[in-house]
């Protein structure tokens, strides 16, 4: 009887010295699914630049432009393409805009460190519209022609860990009326158990993202690099 207590009490210490290591290496595991996710969308976005004369999506493709020719700048989340909440499938978007560069495999637009919330609209990432909008086929911008040269484009994200927005209705032109209040409980950042920097920019901790120039990095180093 003592000596199966004995063995007990060190397979209890042993799996209690083991599982921080376990979910360590699971958390890392998760962490690089979502890098590689960056990384390949990355990728498709310079191949498409390369096809469109050195420019992104515009406002139009990404659903953020109306018929009348207004800009909004609601359209920096939505859900992957083909889903429909009931109004009709998605048809904007970056995971629309890219499809033919990705191919259809919706796993490439989720984050496994997301939350289950944003992981059941099968897309996580969120871009910064603006740059986009920079660079426009619609408005005949360029490196050449931008007001942001190449050097700051390739320093500012255009794709990242969603912990800004809630999508807006399938389908649909981004109208502030469109636009739902995000949850706090989904303001945090898929990665941010393993941030080194968490405590330098804790409104961003945690969150990967992926720069013109078609590298994965820390939001908040990103100008650093």
């Amino acid at each position: 009887m003592v000596e199966l207590l004995v063995v007990t009490v060190i397979i209890a210490v042993l799996a209690s010295m083991l599982l921080p290591a376990l979910n360590a290496a699971r958390q890392k595991s998760k962490d690089t699914a979502c890098k590689n996710n960056l990384r390949q969308i990355g990728l498709a976005l310079l191949l498409y630049r390369s096809d469109n004369d050195e420019r992104f999506p515009d406002y139009g493709a990404i659903g953020a432009r109306s018929a009348t020719g207004v800009e909004y700048s609601g359209a920096n989340y939505r859900r992957g393409l083909g889903e429909n909440d009931g109004g009709g499938p998605e048809i904007y978007g970056v995971t629309a805009a890219i499809a033919s560069y990705v191919g259809y495999n919706q796993n490439i637009w989720i984050c496994p460190c997301s939350t289950p919330l944003k992981q059941s609209y099968k897309n996580t990432y969120a871009w910064l519209a603006k740059y986009f909008n920079n660079l426009s086929r619609s408005k005949g911008m360029s490196f050449s022609t931008s007001a942001i040269s190449s050097v700051q484009l390739n320093k500012k994200l255009i794709l990242f860990d969603n912990i800004s927005y809630m999508p807006i209705p399938t389908g649909k032109i981004a109208a502030a009326d469109l636009l739902p209040a995000v949850p706090e409980s989904e303001k945090t950042g898929p990665h941010k158990s393993s941030d080194p920097y968490a405590a330098v920019n804790p409104s961003w901790a945690g969150v990967y993202g992926v720069s013109a120039a078609g590298y994965v990095c820390f939001w908040n180093t990103v100008d650093a690099e």
